[in-house]
């Protein structure tokens, strides 16, 4: 779970590892890898995930690499490549589809950079099918670069054409009900997994 926070907050970030005491449930922790400037701004994002997540954290010093990708649940049917806040996200609507017999295979990048194509590709060749999920605008975001990886690298094994699922491509908004309108929602991933699955 630690891991999950930490790449829902260092989006993008050139990160190696991260050490964190949760000493009482106070976070204590060094950041390895990122230029001094940097670690100030890492370590708020870090403080502010650990805060605001559902999740319960070890009471001791752990570390987590976070230049390998995680594969945070294993399937069978259709592989979903995220990080950041879309992680969470893309988790609850694996674990919904499972209930329709559907097994959804969920990578979690962790880093853009060092970015870790082995893990999805092989992911990606298991499945035939991919999905790219991701809180940027569609026009420019990153997942049109682990499109042309997969397409590069893994086109043989494809069955269906890669989905993506992102941002419209207009300035995030600053209100709240407005940016839920912008970004990918469970319900948008939802649909994409059935109409890539034809079900």
């Amino acid at each position: 779970m630690l891991a999950k926070v930490y790449s829902s907050s260092l989006l993008g970030i050139d990160a190696y590892t991260v050490e964190v005491d949760l000493a009482r449930g106070l976070p204590r922790f060094n950041i390895v890898g990122l230029p001094d400037v940097a670690v100030k701004e890492a370590k708020e994002r870090v403080t502010s995930a650990i805060k605001n997540s559902q999740f319960d954290f070890p009471l001791r010093r752990i570390t987590v690499n976070l230049a390998p990708a995680d594969i945070k649940k294993e399937g069978k049917d259709v592989t979903v490549i995220t990080w950041g806040r879309m992680v969470q996200r893309s988790m609850k609507v694996a674990q919904k589809l499972t209930d329709k017999d559907i097994d959804v295979e969920t990578v979690d990048l962790r880093t853009l950079f060092p970015l870790d194509k082995e893990c999805f590709l092989e992911s990606v060749k298991k499945t035939g099918k991919a999905i790219v999920v991701h809180e940027a605008c569609m026009r420019g975001g990153f997942g049109g670069e682990i499109v042309s990886i997969i397409v590069k690298e893994a086109f043989d094994y494809l069955d269906a054409p890669i989905e993506r699922i992102a941002a419209l491509n207009v300035p995030i908004p600053f209100s709240p009900g407005l940016e839920r309108f912008v970004l990918p929602s469970e319900e948008n991933i939802e649909n994409v997994v059935l109409k890539l699955l034809g079900k």
